[in-house]
């Protein structure tokens, strides 16, 4: 199993919308010109935006200086925020595997394996944790 593309797209949005807003182009950058420039679809850009905005990461605004902004300081917000937002707490490894026969030596060898696949998983998190837009913007 992998994650969603809207993971990825989220991350180029939020980061697109710190430049913007970091270099006073916009105090809320239109949805239009998120899509016309990072190429997606605008119907996947509103669908990411809306789980930004009901995770806190974002704030939309109606009318013609309308669109859409971080509600936090680009360094307050980190990718695992982004992927909680999108993925919303799914398992990176689906393990819906149960041997037939419970011999020690199956279960034995599904604990680690389950162990290890856990492991990988918090360490991703952990990487998405230490990584802030305003580190992905400053380069």
């Amino acid at each position: 199993m992998s994650y969603s593309l809207a993971f990825s797209q989220a991350i180029a949005i939020s980061l697109y919308i710190t430049y913007k807003i970091e270099e006073q182009v916009y105090d809320f950058v239109p949805t239009h010109e998120i899509a016309d420039f990072l190429g997606i679809a605008k119907p996947s850009v509103v669908k990411v935006v809306q789980s930004l905005t009901n995770a806190g990461l974002i704030e939309t605004r109606e009318g013609a200086k309308g669109g859409v902004r971080l509600t936090r300081n680009s360094q307050a917000i980190n990718l695992l925020d982004i992927f909680n937002a999108i993925e919303q707490a799914k398992p990176l490894f689906r393990l819906n595997i149960h041997p037939t026969e419970p011999k020690i030596e199956a279960l034995a060898a599904r604990q680690r394996m389950v162990a290890s696949l856990q492991r990988a998983e918090t360490a991703m998190k952990q990487e998405l944790q230490a990584v802030t837009l305003a580190n992905l913007y400053s380069g």
